[in-house]
């Protein structure tokens, strides 16, 4: 029996995400498990990712099946945990890093903890993205927003709401310049401006079948 395994938060959770790869994906001998839950944050996903993936491996082995798993990472900065693994960053790199370097680390951090603490799941195939930010690797998986427009985004954009919902004080506190602060916030914008002119889009949301078609699509040829 093989098992095509989905983390994420709201993105992957949407319900044309979950309709459309039962509609895709579907087969005999294939189960899809879509854990992914709306507001999720990395930390989270990640922990999450890991854990059911050795538990799914042990049942591929037992069934002879390949789990073929696909995380949508949400954006960076949801959660006070993540200020302490930033914090943790700058002080590994000892403020060498801007604020634009320092959030990529903190993604190839995600990246790599899954890919590594899953590397020796013999059963197991792994694909990360993200919904509607940038990850700093390139990976088979094109970002959710990527595939629907066609095109990669000029400006790189880790966090949309981190200024907005908790204000500049952490990073400041890091050291970050308040010029670092507000490239962050101009990405925000300007990635939010991007969404915005999707067809559909509802409270920042793809909400179009056909939209979601093309993802599960772009998942399909991975398998």
């Amino acid at each position: 029996m093989n098992i095509i395994y989905f983390n994420g938060d709201s993105f992957t959770d949407h319900r044309y995400f979950r309709e459309e790869s039962y509609n895709i994906l579907s087969m005999d001998d294939r189960i899809i498990i879509n854990n992914a839950i709306s507001g999720n944050w990395n930390p989270n996903i990640v922990k999450q990712t890991i854990k059911e993936l050795h538990q799914l491996d042990t049942l591929a082995e037992k069934t002879n099946g390949q789990v073929h798993a696909f995380i949508f990472f949400s954006e960076l900065l949801r959660s006070p945990f993540e200020i302490k693994i930033l914090k943790n960053i700058v002080k590994t790199y000892d403020k060498s890093l801007d604020l634009e370097s320092a959030l990529a680390k903190l993604a190839e951090f995600y990246y790599s903890s899954i890919l590594s603490k899953t590397a020796n799941l013999k059963n197991v195939y792994v694909h990360l993205s993200t919904a509607f930010t940038d990850l700093p690797i390139e990976t088979k998986l094109r970002p959710m927003y990527e595939i629907i427009t066609g095109n990669k985004a000029t400006d790189v954009c880790y966090t949309v709401s981190y200024l907005s919902k908790n204000g500049d004080k952490e990073l400041l506190n890091m050291g970050f310049g308040k010029t670092e602060l507000l490239k962050l916030v101009k990405s925000s914008i300007t990635r939010c401006d991007l969404i915005e002119r999707i067809p559909n889009i509802r409270s920042y949301h793809f909400n179009n079948r056909e939209q979601y078609k093309l993802i599960i699509n772009s998942i399909k040829d991975l398998i």
